[in-house]
This record gives C-alpha cells, structure tokens and sequence, in this order.
C-alpha cells in the first residue's frame, strides 16, 4: 500500500470504530480536549477526539502527524517524512466520507521544532512551537473573512457543477426575483411578468451563478461579494419599471 492508501484506510478505520459523540454526552462538559486514551476506553468522541486518536495511531506508524483546530472542526494532517508527501485526514467531520466539511482556509498547522531551551518555564513550554499555514496568509485571509470557503467546500466551482445545475440555480433564483418584482410593482400583468422573467432568468444563470461558480474556481475571496452585489442588482432591477 502507499501513502495515500494507507491514510485513507486509517481515516475509515476511525470513522468504523471511533463513535461520533459530544462532550456534554459523554463528560457533561463543553469543549473538552480529551486524549486518545480516553477516547479509546470510551470507543467513543467528537472531532477532536477522533483526531487525536488519529494523530496517535499515526505516529505509532512511523509517519508525522498534526492535529489542526478550525473554527468548527478539529481534523489530522499526516505527512509522509521519507517523500514529503502529505494528505488530511477527518475532513469529513462526523458526516462521513460522503461529508463536505473540508479544512478551513486559515486553518494553522501546530509543528513540533526542537525546543528553545530545555529548561523552560511550564508556562512558556508552548510557545516554543512554530505554525504551519494550509494556505498562503493574504489569500486565507480575504477567504476567512469572506466566508466564500463554504461554496468551495461545497463542491460549487466549474469543475464540479454542470451546466443543468447552473441553469436550474439561475431559474429558481430569477423566478423569485421576478415575483419579488412583480409583488413590490403591483403589476401582475401576464406580458409584464414574463418579461421580467426572461431578463430575471438571464442574469440569474450568467452573472450569478455562472459568475459564482467561476469566482469559486479561480478567484474565490471575492465570490460573497459578487454575489451580494449582483443578488442585489438583480432584485433592485427586477423591482422597476421594466
């Protein structure tokens, strides 16, 4: 098996054994940071959980291994130290492979270097360790801050989501945008209706689908804006006179 093979066995593995449970379930608590040993004896824990005990069985197979903590989501990076060759593990979340909770883009990986000094104060003892970042700065920061991770995450980009997708996104969201128009102008006129449909439908499948899926692919730190701005644009446009 190679690497990649035998992470994706490790990540089933847990998923299998390792039972998806809160904090508050199992200690009443909230938050709790639990080590694998706990975990274990209770074949039971949250994200956190699952990913220690990850972290654990992998280095025990001689790879590297992080946990990384996300805003909403704790998962494992594992790394292969003869090859370089790295892959995420727990990315699912407790949804299953299917699931499409992904790593953040501002996430930090914690490293482990070799300690400033060996006496170290208990209270300074973690500020020896260094960072790693899943993505450039100024790129997960614009993302973070635009929450458009949740559409990559999602699966929303070209390479994803076909055209029929497009356009059933794009007429549903005309649709509503034409009776929105409709109801603000109080004009329920049959020609008046489907002219606003026909031009509502148009810049629904181009400019904000066909646009949010192309932000997401190339440029996603501006995908919410784009969408906010042409949403925005459409309902103010479907609202006139026309």
């Amino acid at each position: 098996m190679n690497f990649d093979e035998k992470m994706l066995a490790v990540d089933k593995f847990i998923f299998d054994v390792i039972t998806w449970k809160t904090d508050y379930d199992q200690y009443e608590m909230l938050g709790l940071l639990t080590t694998p040993e706990e975990v274990i004896e209770r074949m039971a824990g949250d994200c956190q959980g699952q990913a220690a005990v990850t972290a654990s069985l992998i280095l025990s197979m001689g790879f590297n291994a992080w946990v990384v903590e996300t805003p909403f989501h704790w998962w494992t990076h594992a790394q292969d130290p003869k090859t370089g060759e790295s892959i995420n593990l727990n990315v699912h979340g407790h949804a299953g492979n299917q699931g499409n909770v992904l790593p953040q883009p501002i996430d930090l990986v914690y490293t482990r270097p070799k300690p400033a000094c060996e006496n170290c104060p208990a209270v300074f003892a973690n500020n020896q360790n260094s960072m790693l970042y899943i993505a450039p700065p100024h790129r997960a920061i614009a993302i973070a801050f635009t929450g458009t991770h949740i559409f990559v995450r999602s699966g929303m980009t070209l390479d994803t989501v076909s055209f029929m997708q497009i356009l059933m996104m794009g007429v549903v969201l005309g649709f509503m945008a034409t009776l929105y128009g409709t109801y603000v102008q109080n004009d329920f006129e049959v020609t008046q209706f489907f002219k606003r449909l026909l031009i509502a439908c148009f810049i629904g499948v181009g400019p904000v689908c066909y646009g949010m899926c192309f932000w997401a692919t190339f440029l996603y730190p501006v995908t919410i804006l784009h969408l906010v701005f042409v949403i925005g644009y459409l309902f103010t446009l479907m609202s006139s006179e026309i």
